[in-house]
């Protein structure tokens, strides 16, 4: 059978509460390929039947379910960041994130412990794992760092080269509107699942070459997690910053000091960037690395 019984997550429904409740549902599911497959049509049996009890027991639709975060503990951000293997009703629901065998990772940060969906994914065609699907610790830093600075709202946010999106998630979080952009659509599909989960308010998704495409006129805060990887994309991404700073807006930069990232973190230096040391986990090795974190801001009165 499934690891959680039916009657078991009802239990926990009434007893726990939204948080405690969450925890029991996101985290039902078969724990590995061969579970997945073997169990299939039954999940969707028992799915429905979780559907309907939890409609009687006055949850309401699926949709209304409790959101993907819940209460956090002392200290979170000295805890690791965890995942497994997990089969979440309201994630298999969505034909972008059906696909691919998924995973729940939870991220402490900022006094809490936030749980997102991403995909569980081993190798591609190619023998590689896609950089988009993979929870880079530099995100991870800045996702915790946004959410322990100001309100952002009436800012309007771009995630670019998104990923899994936890920079925007962070910025959404913080009250910001959020534009996700990737040239990858399947990585938007899990964005816009996540903050909807998370309960971010005000999001979109946009396909997106920083090499042709325009950003939105309105966008004065760009996040770069962990963006610079090829120094090919060194150019595009300095043209795309200068002109968040000549509009007066704000460059949130995070990178495990990767020396393709050397001329564009110098560049941002040179307009007063300040730069910052922080340390995150790779949930995937489960070891700590270094990230440089970088705010580059300039007023209007002194633009270049």
């Amino acid at each position: 059978d499934l690891p959680l019984d039916l009657a078991d997550v009802v239990g926990g429904l009434r007893s726990e509460g939204a948080f405690g409740a969450l925890g029991l549902v996101t985290e039902l599911g078969a724990a590995d390929d061969g579970h997945h497959r073997e169990r299939h049509g039954q999940r969707g049996e028992r799915e429905e039947s979780l559907r309907t009890l939890l409609h009687r027991d006055g949850w309401g639709a699926a949709d209304s379910m409790p959101e993907l975060r819940v209460a956090g503990r002392c200290n979170p951000e000295r805890e690791p960041v965890r995942w497994r293997a997990m089969s979440a009703p309201r994630a298999l629901a969505e034909p972008e994130l059906s696909r691919r065998r998924l995973r729940s990772i939870r991220l402490p940060a900022a006094g809490g412990t936030y749980k997102i969906v991403a995909p569980d994914v081993r190798a591609d065609d190619h023998g590689t794992r896609p950089y988009w699907a993979q929870v880079w610790p530099a995100s991870i830093a800045l996702f915790r760092s946004l959410l322990r600075g100001p309100a952002l709202e009436g800012r309007h946010a771009v995630d670019l080269g998104c990923g899994l999106g936890l920079a925007g998630l962070g910025a959404g979080l913080r009250g910001a509107r959020v534009t996700f952009c990737d040239r990858e659509s399947e990585a938007l599909g899990f964005t816009a699942f996540n903050a909807r989960a998370l309960g971010v308010a005000k999001h979109g998704q946009l396909v997106f070459d920083w090499e042709r495409d325009a950003l939105p006129e309105d966008v004065d805060l760009l996040l770069l997690a962990d963006v610079a990887y090829e120094y090919r994309n060194i150019r595009a991404l300095r043209r795309l910053a200068d002109e968040i700073l000549e509009r007066g807006g704000e460059v949130r930069l995070a990178d495990p000091d990767r020396p393709t990232a050397s001329d564009l973190v110098a560049s941002l230096v040179a307009r007063g960037a300040v730069v910052e040391r922080a340390t995150a986990e790779n949930p995937d090795d489960g070891g700590r690395h270094a990230v440089r974190l970088v705010t580059a801001r300039i007023g209007v009165g002194e633009r270049r």
